[in-house]
């Protein structure tokens, strides 16, 4: 695909397909003027389909953008998990 043709499909993702919620938030990581913590939101909103519960109980450990998702409540370098989250069992401590 050319420049032309992704942009011509990102118009029509946005247009079409994404809650009118996060049309702006999604459309400045497709632009490439989001910050990069707005840019992560973008791809959470996109990887779970737009649910932002599906977000806060993340399971997907091996997502190099896992530790940095947002509506998670962060305190150094731990993530708490929310109550709906689990954790792996051969991973427990």
């Amino acid at each position: 695909m050319n420049e032309d043709e992704i942009k011509i499909y990102q118009n029509h993702h946005l247009e079409n397909e994404v809650n009118i919620s996060h049309r702006g938030i999604i459309a400045r990581a497709y632009s490439g003027t989001a910050s990069p913590r707005q840019a992560i939101k973008a791809m959470c909103l996109e990887c779970v389909g737009e649910i932002r519960a599906d977000i806060t109980s993340c399971t997907g450990y091996l997502c190099p953008l896992w530790k940095f998702r947002p509506y998670t409540k962060q305190r150094g370098n731990d993530v708490q998990l929310s109550d709906n989250a689990t954790v792996p069992v051969e991973f427990e401590s």
